[in-house]
């Protein structure tokens, strides 16, 4: 274990960009289907920056993560709720979820707000 954690403590930069790259890529491809070329650059810059940073931030909280768990080696205790916090960041930055994760949250924000306010409009005619 104490191996594995001092490799992705040295190397975790690296791995970070490439792996943020690929996932940058990723969502330029999957995700941008526009009709105009003006159109077609910005989606696609935009797919890639929001992609690959939420990767980034991913790997970030990863290797923070990876840092408390080497000093607390060997017996792996007194794990508080924000490192699994930081394992919840990590594994859907890691994974590429976390940049739609986040969107999700602000859409449903703004749905339920939305939502309010046609009620408190309602109610006061």
């Amino acid at each position: 274990m104490e191996g594995l954690l001092k490799i992705i403590i040295d190397h975790w930069l690296s791995i970070a960009i490439i792996m943020s790259i690929f996932w940058g890529i990723r969502g330029m491809v999957l995700f941008t289907q526009r009709e105009s070329w003006t159109d077609y650059v910005f989606w696609w810059s935009y797919q890639f920056i929001f992609n690959s940073v939420g990767s980034m931030a991913g790997w970030c909280c990863f290797y923070i993560l990876a840092v408390r768990a080497q000093n607390k080696l060997p017996e792996l205790q007194d794990f508080s709720l924000g490192d699994f916090l930081l394992f919840i960041f990590a594994l859907l930055g890691l994974t590429g979820h976390l940049p739609q994760v986040i969107y999700g949250f602000v859409e449903s924000f703004g749905k339920l707000a939305e939502a309010a306010m046609k009620r408190i409009s309602s109610t006061g005619k």
